[in-house]
């Protein structure tokens, strides 16, 4: 057992692993001996030429089959088959997700070729197994190396799910190497094909989230300056927290098919509820006179055609500072601000300590409205025309703006998930990203009430199911005086924090211009080391030199929180960049060579980002704007 007490001094050593060593070592004087378990698996080890060789055993019934999980003949030689496949194996920052660890050959075949940027995360779904093969296999170097994350079942600091969002970026998505370890589809496959659809996810919502970023991330940064002036004189929402009453139940209505049939009945529920309306269904609700408590709106570019009703500007919003800057200063009512996770107006809070709330969101605005609600502490939180699927072939309500275009989702992409009423349903990736976020939150919150009263769409996991009739007859039966609660609420900043906050922002520009500077640097080097690199003196001292001054420059750029206006403004420019990244090249100077193009053109945008936020215009406009207000 001499290798067993080294790989545990080993997961000892790293804090990352301490969940695991706990486990690891409570069970081993109860199941070290104890192989088998109800699921019928037992493993086992041969020597063969010489070299232990890892196999497992299945049993159903009185029927045994075996799982190799190892080669019989020669390891080396299957690896280098398998990374041969691979062709960019020992490219720049590499990803690697498997799903199982077995003996761990296939990270340490991507170890011993890969650089010092590559990383591999690996996810066992069994940790009976991984504790034999800590008992019979030397894996102290491989859990040495800070390049691999072993996630065992759930004995890790965190979920295997978070650090695959944590790990993976946009700019990994088209190099990203998957495997499933030999045989685990057959001894564990209810578990790989939950990391299959783990990892289906969770490119799909990187790459939706992404294409959000390029539409919209212009808009960030001119929506976040132009709302800055209401942001001044926002409410508070730990002030509304304090308010306002938890019992009250809190009815969202969403923009789904559904809401044609029951958005008169709402009328029913209005003065007896909380009753929050969404940017998008606001159109349908004032066209049935339903008036919403209060709605929320974080999409940068939410058309202002849903808002054309006038009634709607007095309606408290919840909003961002990247919402449209044509509603807020549209509506006149209260705006209860929700942080967007703009790291220079945090930095300000933070440097006060100041809590500036933080609300989830997966991605739809009905998400983000749910996480409001349920992070306040309300008990009983209802969902109406919350589809998330193409009811009648139909995308939204026919009397939303979308919904007006008429288009028929027969003819759209999708898939097929579990309806409301039972079989399947037809929806799109995107709603079902927002459907899974939802039966997480449910989750997450087992002391709130969640109803589904959409009468149809997807099944949402962890709600009850209710018709609307059922909701307003049971839940909405007590008036409830909710103006005059929202009229009470502070607001969020006092007058010397506002007086402080103004002088913060009008610092952006001098802090861009400085950043200017420092970029022209950094891209004149990659202009020299270009030139070096077409003469082959990319191994010179002077190369090197420019080359850590670069990466130095580039470093504080990507840290500086001012930035994140420039990021935003180019996003779409260098997302295509980002896309490009990872190419390898037909030798080691064509790589460096385009590379060292990757970064003066990146720089480039990045000044003429810079340009644009510092401009005369913007300049005026913002002083302008936080003068008057």
């Amino acid at each position: 057992m001499e290798c067993y007490e080294k790989n545990l001094a080993c997961l000892k050593s790293k804090d990352r692993y301490r969940k695991l060593y706990d486990e690891m070592t409570r069970q081993e004087e109860t199941t070290q001996d104890r192989q088998e378990e109800t699921d019928g698996i037992s493993y086992g080890v041969s020597e063969v030429e010489g070299r232990p060789v890892l196999y497992a055993v299945k049993r159903e019934g009185e029927e045994e089959q075996v799982f190799q999980l190892d080669s019989l003949y020669d390891e080396a030689a299957l690896m280098e088959l398998w990374c041969a496949g691979q062709k960019k194996i020992a490219s720049y920052q590499m990803k690697y997700i498997f799903c199982g660890f077995g003996n761990g050959m296939y990270a340490r075949a991507v170890l011993d070729r890969a650089d010092d940027t590559a990383r591999i995360l690996v996810y066992e779904p069994s940790a009976r197994m991984f504790r034999y093969v800590l008992q019979h296999f030397d894996l102290s170097g491989l859990l040495s190396d800070e390049r691999l994350t072993v996630i065992v079942e759930n004995y890790y600091e965190r979920s295997f799910e978070d650090e695959l969002y944590r790990v993976v970026t946009y700019s990994d998505l088209e190099n990203l190497v998957y495997q499933a370890y030999p045989n685990y589809e057959k001894l564990y496959p209810a578990k790989v094909r939950e990391t299959d659809q783990m990892i289906q996810t969770m490119y799909n919502s990187v790459r939706a989230t992404q294409n959000v970023l390029d539409r919209y991330g212009r808009y960030y940064t001119t929506n976040g300056l132009r709302n800055l002036k209401h942001f001044l004189y926002g409410r508070s929402v730990q002030d509304l927290y304090r308010i306002i009453d938890k019992d009250i139940p809190v009815i969202i209505a969403a923009s789904g098919p559904s809401l044609d049939k029951n958005v008169e009945l709402l009328r029913e529920a209005m003065g007896k509820c909380i009753l929050v309306g969404l940017d998008s269904s606001l159109k349908a609700l004032m066209k049935h006179d339903v008036i919403p408590d209060l709605f929320v709106s974080v999409d940068a570019r939410k058309h202002i055609n849903h808002f054309k009703d006038e009634r709607i500007d007095e309606i408290p919003v919840f909003c961002e500072l990247s919402s449209n800057y044509k509603l807020l200063d549209k509506v006149k009512a209260q705006k209860f601000f929700l942080n967007d996770m703009n790291p220079y107006i945090n930095r300000f809070f933070s440097k006060r300590e100041i809590l500036f709330p933080v609300f989830t969101t997966g991605g739809s605005v009905a998400n983000t409205a749910c996480s409001i609600f349920s992070s306040m502490g309300f008990r009983t939180i209802i969902m109406v025309g919350q589809d998330l699927a193409y009811t009648g072939n139909k995308t939204h309500s026919s009397d939303t703006l979308r919904g007006g275009w008429g288009v028929d989702a027969s003819e759209l992409e999708g898939i097929m998930v579990e309806g409301y009423y039972g079989g399947k349903v037809k929806t799109s990736y995107e709603f079902q990203l927002y459907l899974k976020w939802f039966e997480e939150e449910i989750v997450k919150n087992p002391d709130v009430h969640y109803i589904n009263a959409t009468e149809g769409g997807a099944m949402i996991h962890g709600a009850e199911n209710m018709t609307l009739r059922e909701v307003v007859d049971q839940y909405c039966v007590r008036e409830v005086e909710l103006k005059r609660e929202l009229e009470r609420t502070e607001n969020f900043l006092s007058e010397q924090l506002r007086t402080e906050f103004m002088d913060y922002i009008m610092d952006i520009f001098p802090k861009l211009r400085e950043m200017r500077h420092i970029a022209e640097k950094a891209a004149r080097n990659y202009g020299k080391m270009k030139e070096l690199t077409y003469r082959d003196s990319y191994r010179s001292k002077s190369w090197m030199r420019m080359f850590e001054e670069a990466r130095e420059i580039g470093n504080r750029l990507e840290k500086e929180d001012v930035m994140i206006y420039v990021q935003n403004m180019i996003q779409d420019e260098t997302s295509h960049m980002m896309e490009h990244i990872n190419e390898t090249k037909t030798d080691t100077r064509e790589e460096i060579i385009a590379a060292c193009e990757l970064g003066e053109n990146y720089l480039h945008r990045i000044i003429e980002g810079i340009d644009m936020v510092c401009n005369d215009y913007w300049r005026n406009e913002i002083q302008s704007r936080l003068e008057k207000a």
